[in-house]
């Protein structure tokens, strides 16, 4: 058993050969690179559990740079996002792996990106809550800038205009007309439902819809801020084509804070 989470034999994943890029999800890991213990259900006690994310390249060694680790969290009939982690590379490898601390039960939608932020490869894990193994109650802290949970009543919201001093903005929008030449600028509003924003810098991912309504990364940006104690931030991006984006935002320690999916359209 591997810390505070014990794996069901529900159902063994076999073990592939290095031909193909691949997650698996582990108790343990060889010198080489391959899974012990792989599945893709495990239990979880209530006060969570790590378990290893381990990444295979295929036969290719990993690029220079940092990969991501997009965790994903099923919310209804959709995954949203729930976290992301950087993992820096060993290009002498063609593997890596992560020890990942879970907080909650549930389904979970797991994507590695290189450092180009290419998606590599996606899998998914079930963890099923099972009776807590301590009295440990301190992990879901509501109140710590670095625990998920802190930024759980937060708000991502797109608007044309925001007053600096007061953050009120012009409305809430999800739909914006921008100029087929000139494009236009999109302000986002994020609060923290009262609380500190408790960081000093915000990661923002944009992802655009392709034509077959697959969400393609688009663009990241990082915004420094000038008030962590403020309970509300603010950022702008430029616009320059249509779609649809899915602005995704994190704190400096890439704790996922909310999103928000606007559509822009031309101008006529």
């Amino acid at each position: 058993m591997k810390k505070a989470i014990s794996y069901i034999s529900i159902f063994l994943l076999g073990l592939t050969t290095l031909s193909a890029q691949r997650i698996y999800f582990c108790d343990n890991y060889t010198a080489g690179g391959e899974p012990i213990g792989s599945n893709s259900k495990v239990s979880c006690p209530a006060e969570g559990g790590y378990i290893y994310i381990l990444y295979q390249n295929g036969v290719n060694n990993l690029t220079t740079g940092n990969y991501l680790i997009h965790v994903e969290k099923l919310s209804g009939d959709n995954y949203v996002p729930f976290d992301v982690k950087s993992v820096a590379s060993d290009p002498s490898k063609t593997w890596f792996v992560y020890d990942y601390k879970f907080l909650t039960a549930g389904d979970y939608k797991i994507t590695v990106k290189n450092p180009s932020v290419l998606a590599l490869a996606t899998d998914y894990l079930t963890l099923i809550a099972t009776e807590s193994s301590s009295s440990s109650s301190a992990i879901n802290n509501f109140d710590d800038p670095a625990s998920t949970f802190y930024y759980t009543y937060s708000t991502v919201e797109a608007t044309t205009s925001i007053n600096s001093l007061t953050g009120e903005t012009a409305g809430a929008y999800t739909t914006f007309n921008i100029d087929p030449t000139l494009g236009g600028r999109i302000y986002f509003k994020v609060s923290n439902s009262g609380k500190a924003i408790g960081t000093d810098k915000l990661s923002v991912y944009v992802d655009k819809k392709d034509a077959s309504g697959t969400s393609q990364v688009f663009d990241t940006k990082i915004y420094d801020l000038s008030n962590k104690n403020s309970t509300w931030s603010q950022f702008y991006y430029d616009f320059y084509s249509n779609g649809e984006y899915t602005i995704t935002v994190y704190s400096a320690a890439m704790t996922f804070v909310n999103t928000v999916t606007i559509t822009i359209k031309y101008k006529s």
